[in-house]
């Protein structure tokens, strides 16, 4: 993340110091993941893609099984 932040294109998306890009070298704990922009939702939080992607399949399974045993 902080490699990708240093070296990004757009003036906006770097780091304006020496020191903000220290402080993430030193505290890596504290560095926020660097996401392009417009990166998709599975790019960002796959965790969280697949949970939903698990929930909504669990729910659209249940209700063929409700059809199923009318």
């Amino acid at each position: 993340s902080v490699v990708m932040r240093a070296v990004e294109s757009a003036p906006a998306q770097r780091y304006e110091r020496f020191s903000e890009m220290e402080f993430e070298l030193t505290h890596p704990e504290k560095v926020k993941p660097y996401f392009k922009k417009g990166a998709t939702i599975l790019e960002r939080e796959p965790v969280l893609f697949y949970r939903l992607l698990f929930t909504l399949s669990l729910i659209l399974n249940f209700i063929l099984l409700g059809l199923l045993l009318r």
